[in-house]
């Protein structure tokens, strides 16, 4: 699944990830805290989207990720980016949720 942030995160294709999630209060059960919506993600390739001088571009710098994530995952992270904002963690090789093009 391919997923967009904006904090500057760019892993390199093989890292492995969490992916955190601060929803929207009045959605989420841990209004106080962020939750993991994917573990062990292994990044499969980045693509900067940031602007370039010449475009007219005002929304800010993204960076698109994207991941290898079980099904429920995806799911999961496509409620999550249409309602909160995402944050990757790096997590260790070993967390790894998924080793080849099948989850």
């Amino acid at each position: 699944v391919r997923i967009e942030t904006s904090d500057g995160a760019r892993p390199e294709p093989g890292t492995v990830v969490d992916v955190l999630a601060a929803l929207d209060p009045s959605l989420s059960t841990t209004a106080d805290r962020a939750t993991a919506v994917a573990r062990g993600a292994r990044v499969l390739s980045i693509r900067d989207d940031s602007p370039s001088a010449d475009d007219e571009y005002d929304g800010g710098a993204a960076n698109g990720v994207t991941l290898l994530v079980t099904e429920e995952e995806a799911y999961d992270l496509a409620f999550a980016a249409a309602n909160g904002v995402l944050t990757l963690a790096v997590a260790p090789p070993e967390d790894a949720c998924c080793t080849s093009s099948e989850p």
